[in-house]
Protein backbone atom coordinates (compact mmCIF):
# COMPACT_ATOMS: atom_id res chain seq x y z
CA UNK A 1 0.00 0.00 0.00
CA UNK A 2 1.19 3.52 -0.81
CA UNK A 3 1.40 5.08 2.66
CA UNK A 4 3.64 8.01 1.68
CA UNK A 5 2.16 11.25 3.00
CA UNK A 6 1.72 13.67 0.11
CA UNK A 7 -0.21 16.79 -0.72
CA UNK A 8 0.10 20.52 -1.34
CA UNK A 9 3.38 22.40 -0.86
CA UNK A 10 2.53 25.57 -2.80
CA UNK A 11 -0.48 27.36 -4.30
CA UNK A 12 -0.31 30.19 -6.83
CA UNK A 13 -3.29 32.22 -8.04
CA UNK A 14 -2.88 34.43 -11.11
CA UNK A 15 -5.62 36.81 -12.30
CA UNK A 16 -5.81 39.59 -14.92
CA UNK A 17 -5.68 43.14 -13.50
CA UNK A 18 -9.02 44.26 -14.94
CA UNK A 19 -11.94 44.38 -12.48
CA UNK A 20 -15.68 44.40 -13.20
CA UNK A 21 -17.58 45.53 -10.09
CA UNK A 22 -21.03 44.48 -8.92
CA UNK A 23 -22.38 47.90 -10.01
CA UNK A 24 -21.21 47.35 -13.59
CA UNK A 25 -22.43 43.73 -13.67
CA UNK A 26 -25.88 44.74 -12.42
CA UNK A 27 -26.14 47.65 -14.86
CA UNK A 28 -25.12 45.54 -17.84
CA UNK A 29 -27.39 42.62 -16.94
CA UNK A 30 -30.22 45.01 -16.02
CA UNK A 31 -30.75 43.41 -12.62
CA UNK A 32 -30.71 44.91 -9.11
CA UNK A 33 -27.25 45.18 -7.58
CA UNK A 34 -28.62 43.20 -4.62
CA UNK A 35 -29.02 40.14 -6.87
CA UNK A 36 -25.29 40.21 -7.62
CA UNK A 37 -24.03 41.05 -4.13
CA UNK A 38 -26.52 39.08 -2.01
CA UNK A 39 -28.12 36.67 -4.47
CA UNK A 40 -24.76 35.43 -5.81
CA UNK A 41 -22.35 36.88 -3.19
CA UNK A 42 -20.22 38.41 -5.94
CA UNK A 43 -18.49 41.72 -5.19
CA UNK A 44 -16.55 41.81 -8.47
CA UNK A 45 -14.78 39.60 -10.96
CA UNK A 46 -11.55 39.66 -12.96
CA UNK A 47 -11.67 39.94 -16.73
CA UNK A 48 -9.01 39.46 -19.43
CA UNK A 49 -7.95 41.82 -22.18
CA UNK A 50 -7.64 40.60 -25.77
CA UNK A 51 -3.95 39.88 -25.21
CA UNK A 52 -4.58 37.88 -22.01
CA UNK A 53 -5.15 34.16 -22.61
CA UNK A 54 -5.24 30.98 -20.57
CA UNK A 55 -1.66 30.35 -21.73
CA UNK A 56 -0.36 33.79 -20.68
CA UNK A 57 -2.11 33.61 -17.28
CA UNK A 58 -0.67 30.13 -16.69
CA UNK A 59 2.81 31.21 -17.83
CA UNK A 60 2.76 34.16 -15.42
CA UNK A 61 1.78 31.72 -12.66
CA UNK A 62 4.52 29.19 -13.49
CA UNK A 63 7.20 31.87 -13.73
CA UNK A 64 6.15 33.28 -10.35
CA UNK A 65 6.38 29.75 -8.89
CA UNK A 66 9.97 29.55 -10.15
CA UNK A 67 10.76 32.92 -8.59
CA UNK A 68 9.26 31.81 -5.27
CA UNK A 69 11.42 28.67 -5.23
CA UNK A 70 14.48 30.91 -5.48
CA UNK A 71 13.52 33.31 -2.70
CA UNK A 72 11.56 31.07 -0.27
CA UNK A 73 13.76 28.85 1.91
CA UNK A 74 10.93 26.41 2.77
CA UNK A 75 9.95 25.96 -0.88
CA UNK A 76 13.58 25.81 -2.03
CA UNK A 77 14.31 22.92 0.34
CA UNK A 78 11.12 21.06 -0.57
CA UNK A 79 11.75 21.49 -4.31
CA UNK A 80 15.29 20.09 -4.08
CA UNK A 81 13.82 17.01 -2.37
CA UNK A 82 10.89 16.80 -4.83
CA UNK A 83 12.14 17.64 -8.30
CA UNK A 84 9.34 18.06 -10.83
CA UNK A 85 8.33 14.96 -12.78
CA UNK A 86 5.03 16.15 -14.23
CA UNK A 87 3.41 19.36 -15.50
CA UNK A 88 -0.31 18.67 -15.83
CA UNK A 89 -2.85 21.12 -17.22
CA UNK A 90 -6.60 21.49 -16.65
CA UNK A 91 -8.94 23.71 -18.63
CA UNK A 92 -12.27 23.93 -20.39
CA UNK A 93 -11.19 27.01 -22.35
CA UNK A 94 -8.57 25.40 -24.59
CA UNK A 95 -8.28 26.96 -28.03
CA UNK A 96 -6.04 24.24 -29.41
CA UNK A 97 -7.25 20.73 -30.15
CA UNK A 98 -3.87 19.04 -30.54
CA UNK A 99 -0.97 19.76 -28.19
CA UNK A 100 -1.75 20.51 -24.54
CA UNK A 101 -1.68 24.11 -23.39
CA UNK A 102 1.06 23.03 -20.97
CA UNK A 103 3.43 22.95 -23.97
CA UNK A 104 2.56 26.54 -24.88
CA UNK A 105 3.13 27.57 -21.26
CA UNK A 106 6.57 25.91 -21.12
CA UNK A 107 7.40 27.47 -24.49
CA UNK A 108 6.79 30.91 -22.96
CA UNK A 109 8.46 30.41 -19.60
CA UNK A 110 11.62 28.57 -20.65
CA UNK A 111 13.27 31.43 -22.64
CA UNK A 112 12.81 33.77 -19.66
CA UNK A 113 14.28 31.20 -17.25
CA UNK A 114 17.18 30.53 -19.63
CA UNK A 115 17.97 34.23 -19.98
CA UNK A 116 17.89 34.71 -16.21
CA UNK A 117 20.03 31.62 -15.66
CA UNK A 118 22.64 32.93 -18.09
CA UNK A 119 22.78 36.31 -16.32
CA UNK A 120 22.82 34.90 -12.76
CA UNK A 121 26.05 34.73 -10.81
CA UNK A 122 27.91 31.43 -10.88
CA UNK A 123 27.11 29.40 -7.77
CA UNK A 124 24.01 31.48 -6.92
CA UNK A 125 20.71 29.90 -5.88
CA UNK A 126 19.01 31.58 -8.85
CA UNK A 127 21.37 29.96 -11.37
CA UNK A 128 21.02 26.59 -9.65
CA UNK A 129 17.20 26.61 -9.51
CA UNK A 130 16.58 27.89 -13.02
CA UNK A 131 18.95 25.28 -14.42
CA UNK A 132 17.17 22.55 -12.43
CA UNK A 133 13.74 23.73 -13.56
CA UNK A 134 14.73 23.82 -17.22
CA UNK A 135 15.99 20.25 -16.89
CA UNK A 136 12.84 19.17 -15.05
CA UNK A 137 10.55 20.69 -17.67
CA UNK A 138 12.39 18.85 -20.42
CA UNK A 139 12.05 15.50 -18.66
CA UNK A 140 8.54 15.92 -17.23
CA UNK A 141 5.41 14.03 -18.14
CA UNK A 142 2.71 16.36 -19.44
CA UNK A 143 -0.91 16.20 -20.51
CA UNK A 144 -4.11 18.23 -20.54
CA UNK A 145 -7.44 17.23 -19.01
CA UNK A 146 -10.89 18.61 -19.66
CA UNK A 147 -13.91 18.24 -17.38
CA UNK A 148 -15.90 21.40 -16.81
CA UNK A 149 -14.95 22.89 -13.45
CA UNK A 150 -13.58 19.69 -11.92
CA UNK A 151 -10.66 18.55 -14.12
CA UNK A 152 -8.24 20.55 -11.95
CA UNK A 153 -9.40 18.88 -8.73
CA UNK A 154 -9.43 15.46 -10.38
CA UNK A 155 -5.83 15.85 -11.61
CA UNK A 156 -4.71 17.10 -8.19
CA UNK A 157 -6.30 14.03 -6.56
CA UNK A 158 -4.83 11.71 -9.21
CA UNK A 159 -1.37 13.28 -8.93
CA UNK A 160 -1.51 12.94 -5.15
CA UNK A 161 -2.45 9.25 -5.41
CA UNK A 162 0.54 8.55 -7.66
CA UNK A 163 3.10 10.00 -5.25
CA UNK A 164 5.14 7.09 -3.88
CA UNK A 165 8.67 6.49 -2.56
CA UNK A 166 10.26 7.03 -5.99
CA UNK A 167 7.91 9.74 -7.27
CA UNK A 168 8.88 13.27 -8.17
CA UNK A 169 6.79 16.34 -7.47
CA UNK A 170 3.95 17.26 -9.81
CA UNK A 171 2.86 20.74 -10.86
CA UNK A 172 -0.86 20.99 -11.66
CA UNK A 173 -1.82 24.13 -13.54
CA UNK A 174 -5.39 25.18 -14.18
CA UNK A 175 -6.30 28.10 -16.41
CA UNK A 176 -9.69 29.24 -17.65
CA UNK A 177 -11.54 32.27 -18.96
CA UNK A 178 -15.26 32.21 -18.21
CA UNK A 179 -16.63 34.52 -20.88
CA UNK A 180 -20.03 34.09 -22.45
CA UNK A 181 -22.89 35.97 -24.01
CA UNK A 182 -25.76 35.92 -21.51
CA UNK A 183 -28.26 36.28 -24.36
CA UNK A 184 -27.09 32.88 -25.65
CA UNK A 185 -26.83 31.34 -22.18
CA UNK A 186 -30.05 32.61 -20.68
CA UNK A 187 -30.07 30.18 -17.76
CA UNK A 188 -26.47 30.94 -16.75
CA UNK A 189 -25.70 33.31 -13.91
CA UNK A 190 -23.66 36.39 -14.91
CA UNK A 191 -20.60 35.11 -13.06
CA UNK A 192 -17.80 35.52 -15.52
CA UNK A 193 -14.11 35.73 -14.70
CA UNK A 194 -10.59 34.51 -15.43
CA UNK A 195 -7.79 32.95 -13.40
CA UNK A 196 -4.98 30.44 -13.36
CA UNK A 197 -4.18 28.24 -10.37
CA UNK A 198 -0.98 26.31 -9.72
CA UNK A 199 -0.68 23.53 -7.13
CA UNK A 200 2.63 21.83 -6.37
CA UNK A 201 2.10 18.24 -5.14
CA UNK A 202 4.97 16.65 -3.18
CA UNK A 203 5.88 14.11 -0.54
CA UNK A 204 5.96 15.51 3.01
CA UNK A 205 3.86 18.52 1.92
CA UNK A 206 4.31 21.97 3.40
CA UNK A 207 0.69 23.22 3.34
CA UNK A 208 -1.69 20.26 3.56
CA UNK A 209 -1.74 16.50 3.14
CA UNK A 210 -4.37 15.09 0.79
CA UNK A 211 -6.03 11.79 1.64
CA UNK A 212 -5.15 9.27 -1.07
CA UNK A 213 -8.65 7.88 -0.71
CA UNK A 214 -11.14 9.68 -2.92
CA UNK A 215 -14.73 9.07 -3.97
CA UNK A 216 -16.03 10.00 -7.42
CA UNK A 217 -19.62 10.24 -8.59
CA UNK A 218 -20.84 10.64 -12.18
CA UNK A 219 -24.26 11.81 -13.35
CA UNK A 220 -24.03 12.07 -17.16
CA UNK A 221 -26.33 14.99 -17.89
CA UNK A 222 -26.19 17.99 -20.22
CA UNK A 223 -26.73 20.73 -17.66
CA UNK A 224 -23.98 22.84 -19.27
CA UNK A 225 -21.87 22.44 -22.41
CA UNK A 226 -19.77 24.61 -24.73
CA UNK A 227 -19.70 24.05 -28.49
CA UNK A 228 -16.97 26.71 -28.74
CA UNK A 229 -14.77 28.92 -26.55
CA UNK A 230 -17.36 31.39 -25.34
CA UNK A 231 -20.81 29.99 -26.10
CA UNK A 232 -22.01 27.81 -23.24
CA UNK A 233 -25.44 26.25 -23.42
CA UNK A 234 -27.40 25.81 -20.18
CA UNK A 235 -30.43 23.70 -21.15
CA UNK A 236 -32.43 23.70 -17.92
CA UNK A 237 -30.76 26.10 -15.55
CA UNK A 238 -31.17 23.70 -12.64
CA UNK A 239 -27.61 22.41 -12.41
CA UNK A 240 -27.12 24.19 -9.09
CA UNK A 241 -30.27 22.73 -7.61
CA UNK A 242 -30.08 19.17 -8.91
CA UNK A 243 -26.69 18.11 -10.30
CA UNK A 244 -24.67 19.96 -7.67
CA UNK A 245 -26.59 18.48 -4.73
CA UNK A 246 -26.87 14.97 -6.16
CA UNK A 247 -23.25 14.56 -7.26
CA UNK A 248 -21.52 16.11 -4.25
CA UNK A 249 -24.11 14.77 -1.82
CA UNK A 250 -23.77 11.23 -3.18
CA UNK A 251 -19.97 11.34 -3.09
CA UNK A 252 -19.85 12.77 0.45
CA UNK A 253 -22.40 10.14 1.55
CA UNK A 254 -20.26 7.35 0.03
CA UNK A 255 -17.03 8.73 1.53
CA UNK A 256 -18.67 8.86 4.95
CA UNK A 257 -19.87 5.25 4.68
CA UNK A 258 -16.58 3.84 3.41
CA UNK A 259 -13.97 5.90 5.24
CA UNK A 260 -15.79 8.10 7.74
CA UNK A 261 -15.70 11.89 7.91
CA UNK A 262 -13.85 13.92 10.54
CA UNK A 263 -16.02 14.87 13.52
CA UNK A 264 -15.36 18.57 12.94
CA UNK A 265 -14.34 19.91 9.54
CA UNK A 266 -14.39 22.75 7.05
CA UNK A 267 -15.78 22.21 3.56
CA UNK A 268 -14.65 23.53 0.20
CA UNK A 269 -16.76 23.03 -2.91
CA UNK A 270 -16.69 24.38 -6.44
CA UNK A 271 -17.92 27.97 -6.38
CA UNK A 272 -18.81 29.39 -9.81
CA UNK A 273 -20.66 31.87 -7.63
CA UNK A 274 -20.09 31.82 -3.85
CA UNK A 275 -23.78 31.45 -2.93
CA UNK A 276 -23.68 27.94 -4.42
CA UNK A 277 -21.56 26.75 -1.49
CA UNK A 278 -24.34 27.87 0.86
CA UNK A 279 -27.00 26.06 -1.18
CA UNK A 280 -25.07 22.83 -0.75
CA UNK A 281 -24.52 23.47 2.97
CA UNK A 282 -28.25 23.45 3.76
CA UNK A 283 -28.47 19.83 2.58
CA UNK A 284 -25.41 18.93 4.65
CA UNK A 285 -27.07 20.64 7.62
CA UNK A 286 -30.26 18.57 7.44
CA UNK A 287 -28.15 15.44 6.95
CA UNK A 288 -26.15 16.34 10.07
CA UNK A 289 -29.30 16.99 12.12
CA UNK A 290 -31.00 13.80 10.93
CA UNK A 291 -27.90 11.75 11.75
CA UNK A 292 -27.86 13.21 15.28
CA UNK A 293 -31.61 12.87 15.88
CA UNK A 294 -32.21 16.63 15.86
CA UNK A 295 -34.10 17.14 12.60
CA UNK A 296 -37.36 17.46 14.55
CA UNK A 297 -36.07 20.58 16.29
CA UNK A 298 -35.43 22.24 12.92
CA UNK A 299 -38.82 21.22 11.56
CA UNK A 300 -40.49 22.65 14.67
CA UNK A 301 -38.60 25.93 14.23
CA UNK A 302 -39.61 26.20 10.57
CA UNK A 303 -43.15 25.02 11.24
CA UNK A 304 -43.21 22.15 8.74
CA UNK A 305 -41.61 18.79 8.09
CA UNK A 306 -38.92 18.35 5.49
CA UNK A 307 -40.98 17.18 2.48
CA UNK A 308 -39.26 13.84 1.83
CA UNK A 309 -42.32 11.58 1.73
CA UNK A 310 -41.10 8.03 2.26
CA UNK A 311 -37.52 8.93 1.31
CA UNK A 312 -34.91 9.07 4.06
CA UNK A 313 -32.91 11.95 2.58
CA UNK A 314 -33.04 14.65 -0.10
CA UNK A 315 -30.76 12.61 -2.34
CA UNK A 316 -32.97 9.54 -1.98
CA UNK A 317 -36.00 11.64 -2.98
CA UNK A 318 -34.20 12.97 -6.04
CA UNK A 319 -33.21 9.42 -6.98
CA UNK A 320 -36.85 8.36 -6.66
CA UNK A 321 -37.98 11.13 -9.02
CA UNK A 322 -35.20 10.18 -11.46
CA UNK A 323 -36.43 6.56 -11.39
CA UNK A 324 -39.91 7.77 -12.32
CA UNK A 325 -38.41 9.71 -15.24
CA UNK A 326 -37.00 6.48 -16.67
CA UNK A 327 -40.52 5.04 -16.79
CA UNK A 328 -42.05 8.21 -18.22
CA UNK A 329 -42.90 8.19 -21.93
CA UNK A 330 -41.70 11.77 -22.31
CA UNK A 331 -38.16 12.07 -23.63
CA UNK A 332 -37.26 15.44 -22.15
CA UNK A 333 -34.43 16.88 -20.10
CA UNK A 334 -33.81 14.82 -16.93
CA UNK A 335 -32.60 17.78 -14.88
CA UNK A 336 -35.63 19.90 -15.82
CA UNK A 337 -37.91 16.91 -15.15
CA UNK A 338 -36.53 16.58 -11.62
CA UNK A 339 -36.61 20.31 -10.91
CA UNK A 340 -40.22 20.63 -12.16
CA UNK A 341 -41.46 17.86 -9.88
CA UNK A 342 -43.74 19.31 -7.19
CA UNK A 343 -42.01 17.31 -4.42
CA UNK A 344 -38.64 18.74 -5.44
CA UNK A 345 -40.05 22.26 -5.61
CA UNK A 346 -41.36 21.88 -2.05
CA UNK A 347 -37.95 20.53 -1.01
CA UNK A 348 -36.13 23.59 -2.41
CA UNK A 349 -38.62 25.89 -0.67
CA UNK A 350 -38.04 24.07 2.61
CA UNK A 351 -34.28 24.48 2.26
CA UNK A 352 -34.70 28.16 1.47
CA UNK A 353 -36.30 28.46 4.92
CA UNK A 354 -33.52 26.32 6.43
CA UNK A 355 -30.94 28.84 5.21
CA UNK A 356 -32.71 31.61 7.13
CA UNK A 357 -32.42 29.90 10.53
CA UNK A 358 -29.85 30.91 13.13
CA UNK A 359 -28.76 27.28 13.56
CA UNK A 360 -27.86 27.07 9.89
CA UNK A 361 -25.94 30.36 10.01
CA UNK A 362 -23.87 28.97 12.89
CA UNK A 363 -23.40 25.73 10.93
CA UNK A 364 -21.95 27.42 7.82
CA UNK A 365 -19.70 29.54 10.01
CA UNK A 366 -18.36 26.35 11.61
CA UNK A 367 -17.83 24.89 8.10
CA UNK A 368 -15.60 27.86 7.25
CA UNK A 369 -17.69 28.79 4.21
CA UNK A 370 -17.43 32.54 4.80
CA UNK A 371 -13.63 32.19 4.72
CA UNK A 372 -13.65 29.90 1.67
CA UNK A 373 -15.72 32.30 -0.44
CA UNK A 374 -13.79 35.46 0.42
CA UNK A 375 -11.42 35.24 -2.57
CA UNK A 376 -13.95 33.73 -5.03
CA UNK A 377 -16.21 36.72 -4.34
CA UNK A 378 -13.56 39.04 -5.86
CA UNK A 379 -12.17 36.69 -8.55
CA UNK A 380 -15.46 35.53 -10.06
CA UNK A 381 -16.14 32.34 -11.94
CA UNK A 382 -12.84 30.80 -13.02
CA UNK A 383 -14.25 27.36 -13.91
CA UNK A 384 -11.64 24.70 -13.01
CA UNK A 385 -9.70 27.08 -10.80
CA UNK A 386 -12.63 27.97 -8.54
CA UNK A 387 -12.01 25.20 -6.00
CA UNK A 388 -8.29 26.06 -5.74
CA UNK A 389 -9.11 29.76 -5.28
CA UNK A 390 -11.54 28.74 -2.50
CA UNK A 391 -8.87 26.48 -0.95
CA UNK A 392 -6.35 29.34 -0.87
CA UNK A 393 -9.05 31.59 0.59
CA UNK A 394 -9.90 29.19 3.42
CA UNK A 395 -6.29 28.38 4.29
CA UNK A 396 -5.36 32.07 4.47
CA UNK A 397 -8.42 33.18 6.43
CA UNK A 398 -9.53 30.29 8.68
CA UNK A 399 -9.04 31.04 12.39
CA UNK A 400 -8.01 27.48 13.33
CA UNK A 401 -6.72 24.23 11.83
CA UNK A 402 -9.33 21.61 10.95
CA UNK A 403 -9.60 18.86 8.33
CA UNK A 404 -11.12 20.05 5.06
CA UNK A 405 -13.71 18.06 3.10
CA UNK A 406 -12.77 18.86 -0.49
CA UNK A 407 -15.75 18.48 -2.84
CA UNK A 408 -15.25 19.44 -6.46
CA UNK A 409 -18.16 19.55 -8.92
CA UNK A 410 -18.18 19.80 -12.69
CA UNK A 411 -21.01 20.16 -15.16
CA UNK A 412 -21.68 17.20 -17.34
CA UNK A 413 -21.65 16.10 -14.52
CA UNK A 414 -19.40 14.62 -11.86
CA UNK A 415 -17.55 15.18 -8.63
CA UNK A 416 -14.50 14.15 -6.64
CA UNK A 417 -14.47 14.18 -2.84
CA UNK A 418 -11.49 13.71 -0.55
CA UNK A 419 -10.09 15.20 2.67
CA UNK A 420 -7.24 17.67 3.21
CA UNK A 421 -5.38 18.03 6.50
CA UNK A 422 -3.68 21.44 6.88
CA UNK A 423 -0.18 21.50 8.36
CA UNK A 424 0.83 23.75 11.23
CA UNK A 425 2.55 26.85 9.84
CA UNK A 426 2.87 30.34 11.20
CA UNK A 427 1.05 33.08 9.32
CA UNK A 428 4.14 34.39 7.52
CA UNK A 429 5.16 30.90 6.34
CA UNK A 430 1.65 30.16 5.05
CA UNK A 431 1.39 33.47 3.21
CA UNK A 432 4.79 32.87 1.60
CA UNK A 433 3.57 29.53 0.21
CA UNK A 434 0.22 30.80 -1.12
CA UNK A 435 0.90 33.48 -3.70
CA UNK A 436 -2.10 35.71 -4.39
CA UNK A 437 -0.02 38.80 -5.18
CA UNK A 438 -1.64 39.22 -8.61
CA UNK A 439 -4.82 40.37 -6.81
CA UNK A 440 -2.98 43.54 -5.80
CA UNK A 441 -2.95 44.66 -9.43
CA UNK A 442 -6.46 46.05 -9.76
CA UNK A 443 -7.94 48.36 -12.43
CA UNK A 444 -11.70 48.92 -12.57
CA UNK A 445 -13.43 48.89 -15.96
CA UNK A 446 -16.35 51.18 -16.73
CA UNK A 447 -19.59 49.76 -18.13
CA UNK A 448 -18.64 50.84 -21.67
CA UNK A 449 -15.09 49.48 -21.39
CA UNK A 450 -16.32 46.14 -20.08
CA UNK A 451 -19.10 45.89 -22.66
CA UNK A 452 -16.80 46.72 -25.58
CA UNK A 453 -14.10 44.31 -24.41
CA UNK A 454 -16.59 41.54 -23.62
CA UNK A 455 -18.27 41.82 -27.00
CA UNK A 456 -14.94 41.76 -28.82
CA UNK A 457 -13.89 38.59 -27.00
CA UNK A 458 -17.09 36.68 -27.76
CA UNK A 459 -17.42 37.86 -31.37
CA UNK A 460 -14.40 35.86 -32.57
CA UNK A 461 -12.18 33.06 -31.37
CA UNK A 462 -8.71 33.77 -29.99
CA UNK A 463 -7.23 32.28 -33.17
CA UNK A 464 -9.24 34.53 -35.51
CA UNK A 465 -8.57 37.68 -33.48
CA UNK A 466 -4.85 36.89 -33.27
CA UNK A 467 -4.63 36.15 -36.99
CA UNK A 468 -6.56 39.27 -37.99
CA UNK A 469 -4.36 41.53 -35.85
CA UNK A 470 -1.14 40.35 -37.55
CA UNK A 471 -2.73 40.55 -41.02
CA UNK A 472 -3.56 44.21 -40.33
CA UNK A 473 -0.02 44.93 -39.16
CA UNK A 474 -1.14 45.29 -35.56
CA UNK A 475 -1.01 43.23 -32.36
CA UNK A 476 -3.62 42.33 -29.76
CA UNK A 477 -1.63 44.51 -27.37
CA UNK A 478 -2.28 47.43 -29.76
CA UNK A 479 -5.99 46.60 -29.61
CA UNK A 480 -5.97 46.58 -25.80
CA UNK A 481 -4.06 49.86 -25.64
CA UNK A 482 -6.57 51.45 -28.02
CA UNK A 483 -9.56 50.18 -26.04
CA UNK A 484 -8.26 50.59 -22.46
CA UNK A 485 -5.97 53.60 -22.85
CA UNK A 486 -3.93 54.29 -19.71
CA UNK A 487 -5.71 51.41 -17.95
CA UNK A 488 -3.83 48.89 -20.10
CA UNK A 489 -1.39 46.80 -18.05
CA UNK A 490 1.55 45.40 -20.04
CA UNK A 491 2.89 43.39 -17.10
CA UNK A 492 3.77 39.74 -17.77
CA UNK A 493 3.10 37.59 -20.82
CA UNK A 494 0.79 38.84 -23.59
CA UNK A 495 -0.42 37.30 -26.85
CA UNK A 496 0.59 39.63 -29.67
CA UNK A 497 -1.08 37.70 -32.45
CA UNK A 498 -0.99 34.57 -34.58
CA UNK A 499 0.91 34.25 -37.84
CA UNK A 500 -0.29 32.66 -41.07
CA UNK A 501 1.61 29.54 -40.01
CA UNK A 502 -0.63 29.30 -36.94
CA UNK A 503 2.18 30.01 -34.51
CA UNK A 504 1.52 32.53 -31.74
CA UNK A 505 3.68 35.56 -31.07
CA UNK A 506 4.06 36.67 -27.47
CA UNK A 507 5.67 39.39 -25.39
CA UNK A 508 6.91 39.52 -21.82
CA UNK A 509 6.85 42.90 -20.03
CA UNK A 510 6.57 44.66 -23.38
CA UNK A 511 9.37 42.82 -25.16
CA UNK A 512 8.63 40.14 -27.75
CA UNK A 513 9.69 36.65 -26.64
CA UNK A 514 11.85 34.62 -29.00
CA UNK A 515 10.14 31.23 -28.86
CA UNK A 516 12.54 28.33 -29.11
CA UNK A 517 12.90 25.02 -27.28
CA UNK A 518 15.75 25.09 -24.78
CA UNK A 519 17.91 22.00 -25.42
CA UNK A 520 20.23 21.37 -22.50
Amino acid sequence: MNDIKSGISYIGIEVPPYVVTADVIAEREKVPKEKIEKGLLIKEFRFPGESDTIATLAANNLLKFAENIVKNDLLYKRYKENRIGGVYFATESSTEQSRPVAMAVLELVEPILYERMEKADEGSREKEIYRMLLEDFRYSDSFEAKFACTADAKIISLANQTIGPYSKGIVVIGSDEAIYDSSKARNAEPTQGAASSLVYITKDPLIATIDKRAIHYNLPAYDFFKPDEHTPRVPSGYGSEVDYVVTIGSAVEKFEKEYGLPLDYYIISHVPFPKEAIYLASFLYTHYLRKNGKIGELEKEIGEKEPLGEAKSAIELIRKVAAEYRNDSKNGDLIRYIADDERIKRLWQFHKKVRETEGFKRFIKNLGIEHAIELPSIVGNSYNNSIVVATASLLLNAPELKPIVWASYGSGSGTTVTVLQPKELNKDELQSLIDISSLKRRTELSLNEYTDLHNKLIDDTEYKRGLEAIRRGRTLVDNDKEMLGNKFDEHGFKLLGIGEDGIGRYSYNGKEVKLMPIIL
